[in-house]
């Protein structure tokens, strides 16, 4: 097997059929074939081979797209270290990964001081046209990698330290052969606006190129290039972030007027990444596409249930039904399953879920156990298969002795109708106590006071956050979650007591 198989397939069979289509220019799947087989050939010339292990620093989405099944192809491992990442994270990413080779932008500067990287490559040079009298030695596709990788994703990383997740091709086949949707009829065109550097976003390229439709893609992820892309290139489905999604329902409020004409022809638009409010999803039914379908999973289990209009009429309340491979249980602190309907540690059975992490035994051993992943959220399963989630392990925090679950705070904040979306974080004072703050994205003016009254008389006194403080946008990363720690380090208390936040890029 290799995950590339049934790309070929369609190369062959539809060879004048649209794949890509990257800033409004076509590329059809015979060219596909061809940028692909030229790329690898020189790859494997410079002498990577099966299971060595390439970092990707790559821009254009479409030279990534093409660099990433050229090393599939025969057999070497790609894993992304993003341009927008700073030089120590990069490092730290190459060295955990024991990369051999890394392939950059034309004008990337970066060097990594990290063995045994043994070569640097441009992609520009990858993937230019032949030269007079050039030859190339294509390799042949390498089969029987089932249990090999193909990549190395990147955990959502929440932290600022991603984890490094295994894929390997048999999983990545059978990941983009299945879907959660109900309509899996996807020869339209999907606009894939997220990062290829996350898996969500490469698993939904990979799912439309083996079903023969057409990827649109664009250079960057700014809700400008959207909504011209969406004019342009008449995409009929949309996979992105709530982060992503966020941001597009932001700028055609503030700068997009006419945003529902120019979207009439998406069918639907689907979501993942984090948990979708109130506000959030008000914007998106009714500034993009009225069918939002939320997809709840992970990079080491692929999706796990979805949320479709139909199920959020049914259950609003929870993140959707279990997909039909998915076995869930929630459970006790000695891992005991609890009745159906009581909340407790989730745990969950897939053929979708990976092995574990790449040189980190300690999060393979919290996270995998007796062929269960535990992804640390709390909730449980319903009736029909519904999944309902409570918070997460470590959104638990401990002030005064008090174990406080500051998603019920989110939760609540996220339903008052000024408030489009929160994060509640702990924070230290100036005198050295920790408290809780809450960051809000507003729609409209609140007073904090009277939040911080109905926190008090609807969740206790502890759940009430020392302040709540309006920010612009939440910081997030590729994935769409927030990022709590770079969030929580921006707040600064005056001598006054007074809270600010101080973002830094």
């Amino acid at each position: 097997m290799n995950i590339t198989n049934t790309i070929w397939r369609n190369c062959n069979a539809h060879p004048d059929r649209i794949a890509i289509l990257y800033e409004g220019q076509p590329v059809n799947y015979g060219a596909l074939r061809v940028a692909v087989e030229r790329a690898s050939a020189r790859l494997a010339a410079t002498g990577i081979t099966r299971g060595d292990v390439v970092a990707l620093s790559i821009n254009s989405r479409l030279a990534y797209l093409i660099v990433l099944l050229a090393l599939a192809r025969f057999g070497a491992v790609a894993t992304p270290v993003s341009v927008g990442l700073s030089e120590k994270q990069r490092e730290e990413l190459v060295a955990g990964a024991r990369v051999h080779s890394i392939i950059l932008d034309q004008d990337d500067g970066w060097r990594s001081n990290s063995s045994p990287v043994t070569r640097y490559l441009e992609a520009a040079a990858l993937l230019a046209a032949p030269a007079d009298g050039e030859r190339f030695d294509v390799p042949p596709v390498v089969q029987g990698l089932d249990e090999e990788p193909w990549l190395i994703a990147l955990s959502s990383g929440t932290t600022g330290r991603p984890k490094r997740s295994p894929q390997p091709h048999g999983r990545g086949t059978m990941l983009a052969s299945i879907s959660p949707r109900p309509d899996q009829d996807d020869e339209g065109r999907v606009y894939v606006f997220v990062s290829l550097g996350i898996e969500y976003g490469i698993t939904a390229a990979m799912r439309q190129l083996y079903r023969g439709g057409t990827t649109v893609l664009t250079q960057t992820s700014r809700p400008e290039t959207f909504f011209v892309s969406v004019q342009r290139d008449q995409p009929t489905r949309v996979v992105t972030t709530t982060g992503s999604a966020s941001s597009l329902v932001a700028y055609a409020k503030k700068s997009l007027s006419e945003s529902p004409k120019i979207c009439a022809g998406i069918k639907s638009i689907m979501v993942a990444g984090s948990f979708v409010s109130p506000a959030l999803r008000e914007g998106i039914v009714n500034r993009i596409c009225s069918r939002l379908e939320v997809d709840y999973g992970s990079t080491e289990s692929g999706s796990l249930a979805m949320s479709t209009p139909e199920t959020y009429a049914l259950r609003p309340k929870s993140v959707g039904r279990l997909n039909a491979w998915v076995h869930a249980e929630a459970v006790d602190e000695n891992d005991q399953p609890l009745p159906p309907g009581q909340s407790g540690l989730l745990r969950f059975k897939s053929p979708l879920v990976t092995k574990g992490y790449l040189d980190d035994e300690q999060a393979t051993a919290r996270a995998f156990r007796n062929g269960w992943f535990y992804p640390g959220d709390t909730g449980f399963v319903g009736a029909a298969g519904y999944l309902f989630l409570r918070g997460r392990v470590d959104h638990i925090v401990n002030l005064g002795g008090n174990k406080i679950d500051v998603r019920l705070i989110e939760q609540f904040l996220d339903d008052q109708p000024e408030i489009i979306e929160s994060a509640v974080v702990p924070v230290n004072r100036g005198t050295g106590a920790q408290v809780l703050v809450a960051v809000v994205e507003a729609r409209a003016p609140f007073d904090a006071e009277v939040l911080k009254r109905l926190c008090r008389e609807h969740l206790g006194n502890v759940y009430v956050p020392d302040a709540i403080v309006k920010i612009d946008a939440l910081p997030r990363n590729e994935s769409g979650k927030v990022k709590r720690l770079a969030l929580a380090a921006s707040i600064k208390f005056s001598a006054d007591q007074a809270v600010s936040t101080e973002r830094k890029e």
